[in-house]
């Protein structure tokens, strides 16, 4: 029986390679997902590991949390530095500083895509975790050196003059070295530039401050022991670590982040393709199984029992499945690679290590592989081992039975309903996130499973339907084709379903991002009054000088400056969607914000002192306060205060969280800088000229973007595009899948109509008629592919704008898009219809006609 199984891949080349590519595809993103992103953990832990080599122990600000909206490194008190120092067992120690700030190359900042713009301070050689590549240390004021990536992607060599944006302007310097961390040349999209350290602290308003301090102990001095010596003399705002405890930290972040977000995205896109190449496994055994009918009956006949012929083609697709997920495994290598360049492209450069293929990475995609061929294989080959030799010998296609098509519909209410119900309860229910997504992505392919199953009762009258405006322009051609997609309506179902992943998927991403962007630029023309919209590149911090240039352009009614920090209320881990305080001035609000109020009025405004705020609705919803009550909150620096809520307005969008004072926020946030500045523009005044003169008045400000409401709109909408573009990338593997999916299924029905092709050209039929049938039926196949996609992925959309609609979230259809993906689909339909129609119309009519 392995000899057969050998056998029947061998003299179905075709068949087999077709089937093999679609498992060789999807097997082929999973392998390249777990090798780029242990690519990145490794460079991050090696660049970790680079940073304190040679440090025993490490003295950093105790930060309660890790803030999304850090506007600053924290610091510690510099004094610190000479208390350590007087430990026994200390030989030097040394403080390190670090702050935020752009590269400005030809007056212009230098795009890090969300990545920070790093400063550093200069260390002595024995504090130093850089290597220089090239030239020297920055020994005076405005000398700096640049890491080496930085410099190669931005065309600087030394001796050049660049800027870097600090606090007060833009620092010029001169370009004295080039510099890497270990093997590292690039920290993904980050720039770091090194300047003297007192310059540094000077430039950032760091006098007196440190970012950490580096201990280095006496020979013999267990970093353990010596970190418990330092810690007993500091307070309570510092923290001390052996170097290793603070890599591994640095390294487990990363990996968290990683872990958490990255590796699970790019693996549900992955999961995409091998659930895509899943149906066109089944539906390939489906039809081999059908048309090998005569083969299994005359194995039964000659005493083969019902499991060796389901050994047959379980060790077909076994064979498939191992072959496909070996090569998938090396065309991952190629696939991370794509990965990286994309991640380029958009501007999401990440460091990376050398190629890295770890026994998981094998193990998982082998087990993936051939585990999603024998699952798919498996329902075929048992069909296969209940057919009665007599009835095989026949020739006619067994019909199912009415109690096997009575169970099939039992099953496929069963996977519909269970899919609905799981994808409900990711939507909607409670519970960990990790529980929640994980339903979603069951309830997602059952519900994919049930709908390609349940289609073959709405292939006729849409093949009808799809096929009356081809018959009506090409005539018989297109009459024929439409009759071969309804000949056998759960083929036609299932093949189209494999575009119908695919193509959903591609809907629900534009059709979720059409409303995000529809609901953004509704909230902020309701609720923004400003015409001017003064932002940090990449929504960095703004410096309070510009904040003052702004305000002094005549025509300015208004320039309100909004700060912004993390909380962690009531003890409660911090939701950086909801758990947010903006600092701003209740006086000045009004002329460039609109209150929606749930509970209270713009009169609370001029009520609104030290330690009380005003609360968004969802803040409220989330930790279950009213007006009135009074609740604690910690900052990430550690800072604690007890406030009380005034009001509850409505705001998920834009100054979602809580709001106060500055006065209050800055009783316990370090938080100096704004995250964007709303301008008021007089009525006497051209918003036009204005917008103009803050620009101008802000030159020197080259990090700040100064936009009118249109543009701060469309800034936020390429940003979304940016994102959304990435993801229509990778799925576009599903689609590819979907095509070989649509030609292997040709070619197989081309092999079971050989007699009636050959009938076709013995009565006249031209081999261009024959090509325009087949492809005029792949067309009609993956239309309804298209349909089907585009209503499961709009239904999905509405479903995900439903669950998020406390946050202003609504359905908006981008008509479009949507007419786009479905003329994309009959382009799957044409070119997967290619080879198949040629080899058609290449049938011998002699042959054919002799063709049982």
């Amino acid at each position: 029986m392995t000899a057969l199984a050998v056998r029947g891949i061998a003299e179905r080349k075709l068949r087999s390679a077709l089937t093999a590519v679609a498992v060789l595809l999807g097997v082929a993103m999973i392998t390249g997902t777990y090798i780029e992103t242990d690519q990145i953990r490794n460079a991050f832990e090696d660049i970790s590991e680079q940073s304190v080599e040679g440090i025993d122990v490490i003295v950093t600000p105790d930060e309660t949390f890790t803030s999304s909206f850090t506007s600053e490194p924290t610091t510690v008190d510099a004094r610190l530095a000479g208390r350590v120092r007087g430990v026994d067992g200390v030989a030097a120690a040394e403080g390190q500083v670090t702050a935020f700030g752009r590269l400005v190359v030809d007056g212009k900042t230098v795009e890090t895509m969300g990545a920070p713009g790093l400063v550093l301070g200069a260390s002595s050689e024995r504090f130093d975790p850089s290597e220089i590549a090239a030239g020297r240390k920055p020994a005076a004021d405005n000398e700096a050196a640049l890491l080496s990536q930085n410099a190669e992607d931005n065309g600087i060599e030394l001796g050049d003059r660049i800027g870097v944006t600090t606090r007060r302007g833009v620092a010029r310097v001169t370009v004295v070295g080039l510099f890497t961390f270990g093997e590292a040349g690039s920290l993904g999209g980050t720039t770091a530039v090194e300047m003297p350290a007192a310059q540094v602290q000077r430039l950032f308003d760091l006098r007196g401050r440190f970012s950490s301090i580096s201990v280095i102990g006496e020979l013999g001095v267990d970093p353990g022991e010596l970190s418990r010596r330092i810690e007993a003399v500091l307070p309570g705002s510092a923290r001390v670590q052996t170097g290793e405890e603070n890599a591994q930290e640095s390294a487990d972040e990363i990996n968290d982040q990683i872990g958490s977000f990255l590796t699970p995205a790019l693996l549900a896109l992955a999961g995409a393709a091998v659930l895509v190449g899943a149906f066109i496994i089944f539906n390939t055994f489906s039809i081999t199984v059908t048309q090998r009918m005569r083969e299994f009956a005359m194995l039964r006949a000659l005493g083969a029992t019902r499991r060796q012929v389901l050994g047959v083609v379980t060790g077909e697709a076994l064979l498939v499945g191992i072959i496909a997920s070996a090569a998938g495994i090396g065309a991952g290598v190629g696939f991370a690679k794509l990965l990286n360049a994309l991640f380029d492209a958009v501007g999401f450069g990440i460091p990376q290590t050398g190629l890295v293929v770890a026994p998981r990475t094998i193990v998982i995609a082998l087990v993936v592989g051939v585990g999603v061929t024998l699952a798919a294989a498996m329902v075929p080959a048992l069909r296969a081992t209940r057919v009665p030799p007599v009835a095989a010998m026949s020739g006619v296609p067994p019909r199912a039975s009415a109690r096997s098509r009575r169970l099939a519909a039992i099953l496929t209410a069963v996977l519909a309903a269970a899919g609905a119900a799981l994808t409900v309860q990711g939507l909607f229910g409670s519970g960990p996130a990790t529980s929640k997504l994980g339903a979603l992505a069951g309830g997602a392919i059952f519900l994919f499973v049930g709908i390609a199953l349940s289609a073959r009762y709405v292939v006729r009258p849409l093949a009808a339907v799809i096929g009356y405006p081809i018959e009506r322009a090409f005539g018989t051609p297109g009459r024929l084709a439409r009759e071969n997609a309804e000949r056998n309506p759960g083929r036609t179902a299932i093949t189209s379903a494999a575009l119908m992943v695919g193509l959903a998927l591609v809907v629900f991403v534009a059709v979720f991002a059409a409303a995000l962007k529809s609901s953004i630029g509704r909230q902020v023309d309701e609720l923004i009054r400003a015409e001017i919209f003064v932002t940090g590149e990449d929504f960095q911090a703004i410096p309070a000088g510009a904040v003052k240039a702004a305000a002094n352009v005549p025509g300015v009614e208004a320039a309100v400056p909004t700060l912004f920090d993390q909380l962690e209320v009531n003890a409660e881990k911090s939701n950086v969607v909801t758990d947010l305080l903006v600092g701003v001035d209740p006086s000045r609000l009004p002329a460039v914000y609109t209150f929606e109020w749930v509970d209270g009025d713009d009169s609370l405004l001029g009520e609104l002192g030290r330690g009380q705020t005003l609360i968004e609705e969802q803040f409220a919803n989330a930790h279950d306060l009213g007006v009135g009550d009074t609740y604690r909150v910690e900052s990430p620096s550690g800072g604690r205060a007890k406030l009380r809520a005034l009001g509850i307005y409505r705001d998920p969008t834009i100054l979602q969280g809580s709001i106060a004072s500055p006065a209050t926020l800055s009783s316990f946030s370090p938080a100096r800088d704004p995250i964007f500045v709303l301008v008021a523009v007089s009525d006497s005044a051209d918003a036009a000229q204005v917008e103009a003169e803050v620009t101008k008045a802000l030159g020197r400000f080259p990090s700040v973007t100064v936009e009118s409401r249109a543009e701060y709109q469309e800034t936020i909408e390429s940003r979304l595009d940016q994102i959304v573009y990435l993801l229509y990338a990778l799925l576009a593997m599903s689609l590819v899948i979907s095509l070989f999916g649509i030609a292997n299924s040709l070619f197989l029905s081309i092999h079971e109509r050989t007699g009636e092709l050959g009938v076709l050209r013995a009565i006249g039929a031209t081999r261009g008629q024959l090509r325009r049938v087949i492809r005029y039926e792949s067309v009609i196949t993956s239309v309804i592919g298209g349909l089907l996609g585009t209503v499961v992925g709009v239904g999905f959309a509405w479903l995900g704008i439903e669950s998020l609609s406390e946050f202003g979230f609504g359905l908006s259809i981008p008509v479009g898009q949507l007419l786009a993906f479905l003329a994309l689909s009959v382009v799957v339909g044409v070119v997967g219809a290619i080879a198949p129609a040629r080899r058609a119309s290449r049938v011998d009519v002699l042959d054919a006609l002799h063709y049982e």
